[in-house]
């Protein structure tokens, strides 16, 4: 099941089962996407969605990193996307940690740096990471090493890299 949410409608419309967390607040219909203006509280009960396996946020520039709080009591999360959240900085990514079942991870147009990718290093399943626009720099690639299965990384937009990073890449077989 896939939870979707983006910053484009006032309307809320989640692709999952159907299910209703708030007296019509929050109502989760299968095939649907959303585009809401959430906030941190509003993701307080999305610990509850035991059978979702992937989230996305996109746009929602309510979102901070105290909100990351409840994503990461999803263990369960197989792909999380985390999509130009402006206020979502690398101390939030610590949230992180206890999705031990994540394989792919979006951060695209985060406020992230080096501090992000060492929260990552207990994310042994991870596979796919995407980094598009972050501000981590050359150092920041040695956190990679503790990913034993990442396979595939997107660094496009990346402005603190040099061309210096393509070596430290280079030592990781899986990429």
């Amino acid at each position: 099941w896939v939870l979707k949410l983006a910053a484009q409608r006032p309307d809320l419309e989640i692709s999952t089962p159907q299910v209703a967390l708030r007296e019509g607040n929050l109502r989760l219909r299968r095939d649907w996407q959303s585009r809401v203006q959430l906030t941190d509280e509003d993701l307080a009960e999305l610990p509850q969605l035991k059978h979702v396996r992937t989230v996305s946020f996109s746009q929602c520039k309510n979102l901070t990193d105290q909100g990351l709080v409840h994503v990461g009591q999803m263990p369960q999360l197989r792909e999380l996307h985390l999509d130009s959240l402006p206020l979502i900085t690398s101390e939030g990514v610590q949230h992180l940690k206890g999705l031990g079942q994540l394989t792919r991870l979006e951060m695209p147009y985060l406020k992230i740096d080096g501090q992000a990718l060492a929260q990552l290093k207990d994310l042994d399943r991870l596979e796919s990471l995407n980094l598009t626009g972050s501000t981590i720099d050359d150092r920041s690639l040695v956190h990679l090493a503790e990913l034993p299965r990442l396979s595939t990384l997107d660094l496009s937009y990346c402005r603190n890299l040099t061309p210096a990073c393509v070596a430290t890449l280079a030592k990781y077989a899986a990429l």
